[in-house]
């Protein structure tokens, strides 16, 4: 009696809420919590049109022994966001939170039987077009001043986006030539503070706006709830279902309403709908 006392009490389960914000504070990733967020609500939609129920009954019931039929209910969501037309490879990640989920309610998922039972959408890889020189020069030729400096620094560093954004003025060594930039741990993909350098050109432009800057002030953002929304932004709209980087065009995310706005200010706009498809400029 004690030990099955015991079992159930190391049982406890999460509720969504805890469970996001339990992922959440390992990640330190606005981004990540709202994927994590939309597979939650893909597997509510789930659960009512393909079962007719809601999340929390069926949770109940897959949490007996339920032996093949579990794996059926796994199998009927993959090929639920299948025909939702979601990529291969988000179909997979979105798999993988999902589990991650369901560990936190009590249910485990066997590995190999993962591997025996279910079946995801194969993940083709496609060759990779490099930017070329005269897409590099469209783009920055139609850039205000601020951004070509930001697009000049990308381009040079091998920074990320998120990484750009969060630069102060404090992390630029103008003493150094070239200028050596340090990016924070915290703001990172593997957490560890790392050094890069910029190009003579990215220099002429950045030493302008740093100029008017303070050691503790953003460079490139304009505060650092942007920094925020920028994170929330691609991974709500560019991945998957707005996802430039896998074969949509700039128009196809742009017309949704204030996405890019939203980011960049009201008069933003679209320079030419003749520009080519981001597979074949940002990959």
């Amino acid at each position: 009696m004690l030990l099955k006392t015991l079992q159930q009490s190391l049982r406890k389960t999460l509720t969504k809420e805890e469970f996001v914000e339990k992922f959440y504070s390992k990640s330190k990733s606005s981004g990540s919590k709202s994927v994590i967020m939309s597979v939650l609500k893909i597997f509510d939609d789930f659960c009512l049109k393909v079962y007719g129920n809601n999340a929390e009954n069926l949770l109940e019931d897959l949490r007996g022994d339920m032996g093949d039929a579990l794996y059926n209910f796994l199998q009927d969501f993959i090929n639920h966001m299948n025909g939702k037309n979601l990529k291969p490879k988000t179909i997979a990640s979105y798999f993988s939170t999902l589990r991650t989920f369901l560990r936190s309610q009590g249910i485990k998922i066997n590995s190999d039987d993962i591997k025996d039972l279910i079946r995801l959408p194969e993940i083709i890889q496609k060759l990779r077009e490099p930017l070329t020189k005269e897409h590099l020069k469209l783009l920055l030729d139609y850039a205000k001043p601020e951004r070509k400096a930001l697009y000049l620094t990308l381009l040079s560093s091998g920074m990320r986006i998120g990484e750009s954004l969060s630069l102060k003025k404090s992390d630029f060594d103008l003493s150094s030539d070239p200028i050596q930039i340090t990016i924070q741990g915290k703001f990172t993909k593997t957490k560890q503070t790392r050094q890069t350098y910029i190009s003579s050109e990215a220099k002429v432009l950045l030493l302008r706006i740093l100029a008017k800057k303070h050691d503790d002030e953003l460079v490139f953002a304009k505060s650092w709830s942007e920094i925020c929304v920028n994170d929330y932004h691609f991974a709500e709209y560019v991945d998957p279902e707005y996802d430039l980087w896998n074969g949509r065009t700039a128009k196809d995310s742009v017309q949704r309403p204030g996405t890019f706005k939203d980011l960049y200010g009201d008069d933003w706009t679209i320079i030419s709908p003749e520009l080519p498809k981001f597979t074949e400029v940002l990959k």
